[in-house]
């Protein structure tokens, strides 16, 4: 198969795999920050597994490291926003939302990578506008906030791919995809740390709470624990003189 072909070819699976995405994040039920989490986790999980993966992230400097993790936060971000655009509208509307990429693209990648700015790739990306505002043109009101993650999306693909083409040269592609989808896992559940942490103490306390009732309650019904109960004050009562005979 030509290179040429074979282009093509990976062109049109993701072009299929960039539609069931937005179908099956329309179907499943778990929240779009859930759902982002599960799927770089499996994502890594698989990548992990292949020995070329693991030796090109060993040996792998600590600049990269962090370059990739940083981008692998972007990665990620974009796909919170596109999830969310599907739960707050559908996966129609998120699935449009990403033809607006081009345009972002356009414009995003001469800044990132100092390439010459190119006013046919912008053209070219703008004449996916009316198709963009023929779908989403008839969108009702509850659904906007679907159309601006939508379109932040877009934007995040724009600024991954333009920093995933100004670095990705520099290590094993699947390798990058390993550690920028794996840095994400590992911040996600970091952050997910304190919301275990503040999770735990409330437990902790609601379980010390009937002890220290009970504590209470047994103090205030044992004899020898008990505290005497003061007598209130009481004025001296004045005897009225004796009556004379």
């Amino acid at each position: 198969m030509s290179p040429y072909a074979r282009a093509q070819l990976q062109i049109h699976a993701c072009v299929v795999l960039w539609g069931f995405t937005a179908i099956l994040g329309r179907a499943i039920m778990l929240p779009a920050l859930a759902l982002v989490w599960w799927r770089m986790l499996a994502v890594t999980a698989l990548l992990a597994l292949v020995p070329r993966v693991r030796r090109a992230v060993a040996a792998m400097p600590a600049r990269l490291l962090v370059t990739y993790a940083g981008i692998g936060c972007v990665v990620a971000l974009h796909w919170l926003s596109f999830y969310g655009s599907i739960k707050v509208a559908n996966a129609s509307v998120a699935a449009t939302c990403i033809a607006l990429a081009p345009v972002f693209l356009s414009v995003v990648e001469p800044l990132v990578t100092g390439k010459r700015f190119s006013t046919a790739e912008l053209a070219l990306g703008v004449l996916v506008l009316p198709g963009v505002a023929l779908v989403v043109g008839g969108t009702p009101g509850a659904m906007r906030w679907g159309l601006v993650l939508g379109a932040l999306s877009a934007l995040l693909v724009a600024v991954f791919g333009a920093l995933n083409k100004l670095h990705v040269h520099e290590a094993d592609p699947l390798a990058v995809t390993c550690v920028e989808l794996g840095a994400v896992g590992v911040a996600q559940e970091v952050s997910r740390g304190q919301e275990l942490f503040e999770l735990g103490a409330k437990l902790a306390g609601q379980h010390r709470r009937p002890h220290q009732d009970a504590d209470r309650a047994a103090h205030r019904e044992h004899p020898a624990l008990r505290r005497p109960r003061m007598k209130a004050h009481q004025p001296p009562q004045l005897r009225s003189p004796p009556s004379g005979s």
